[in-house]
C-alpha cells in the first residue's frame, strides 16, 4: 500500500507518526507532543483505529519535513491527487 490509497491503517508503515482526535474535531483532547518523536506501534494502532472508528486521524506534521495540506474543498483534493 501508498500514502495514495487514504488507508489511515498504514500510516505506521510509512513513518507518520499519528494519533487519533474525537470524531467531528481537528483537535487533540490531550497532549500530543510525544509524537513528534515518536511513531506508534503497528498493532497499538490498528486496535485504535478498530476501537473507535468514528475517530478522525491526525499526522504529525513537521517531522522529518512533512507538510499537511487540509482540504475540504473536494474539486481541489481531486486535483492535488
Amino acid at each position: 500500500m501508498t500514502a495514495n490509497d487514504d488507508n489511515p491503517r498504514v500510516y505506521p508503515a510509512l513513518g507518520l507518526s499519528s494519533f487519533l482526535l474525537p470524531p467531528s474535531s481537528k483537535k487533540a483532547g490531550f497532549s500530543w507532543k510525544r509524537w513528534h518523536t515518536e511513531i506508534i506501534e503497528d498493532w497499538r494502532w490498528e486496535e485504535a483505529l478498530d476501537n473507535q472508528p468514528d475517530s478522525n486521524v491526525a499526522i504529525v506534521g513537521g517531522v522529518g519535513g512533512l507538510i499537511i495540506w487540509d482540504i475540504d474543498y473536494q474539486p481541489l483534493v481531486d486535483k492535488v491527487k
